[in-house]
């Protein structure tokens, strides 16, 4: 099939890069850590009852997409 060979293909490409690893892999759970650590996880009545680590794990998923797709582009 030759979809899983393009994905196969792609998977190759993205484990020479290291920065790409690093910026998809690393960087969103370093600043997880940071911010969650700075921050904490109470309950705000700020960001609707959520705390603050709720709030950043859906914007660092679209940052690691949006990263991985910028550093694949070239």
């Amino acid at each position: 099939m030759m979809f899983l060979e393009l994905v196969k293909f792609e998977l190759r490409l993205q484990m020479r890069n290291i920065l790409t690893q690093f910026f998809s892999l690393l960087f969103p759970l370093m600043m997880l850590f940071i911010f969650g650590g700075m921050f904490g996880n109470e309950p705000s009545e700020f960001m609707g009852g959520k705390g603050t680590v709720d709030v950043m794990i859906p914007a660092y998923i679209c940052m690691i997409a949006a990263v991985t797709g910028l550093m694949a582009l070239p």
